[in-house]
């Protein structure tokens, strides 16, 4: 796979990620690593920057939520959900 391939690639399922959370569905944590250990797996390679990757997360989160994504930490690239949470009930008084 080249850069531009694999940057398509991690556009894509960043993009259906963000696209299925903006939508209200629910996104499995399992997608989220996956997807988190792929887009590691590439930089680490070289194929692909970090900074090229935080750029298309940036894109692709204000495309779907219209607000930028909050500012990287240092450290590996995480993709913060944004899915509704889960309606809680006390089980006990």
């Amino acid at each position: 796979m080249t850069g531009q391939r694999q940057i398509e690639e991690i556009s894509r399922r960043i993009e259906d990620i963000y696209r299925r959370w903006a939508e209200g569905e629910d996104v499995s944590p399992a997608l989220v690593f996956r997807t988190e250990g792929f887009i590691e797996a590439v930089c680490d390679g070289g194929a692909v920057s970090k900074d090229e990757v935080l750029a298309l997360m940036n894109t692709l989160h204000q495309q779907q939520f219209n607000r930028a994504l909050a500012a990287a930490a240092e450290g590996p690239i995480r993709i913060h959900g944004a899915m509704r949470r889960a309606p809680v009930y006390p089980s006990t008084r």
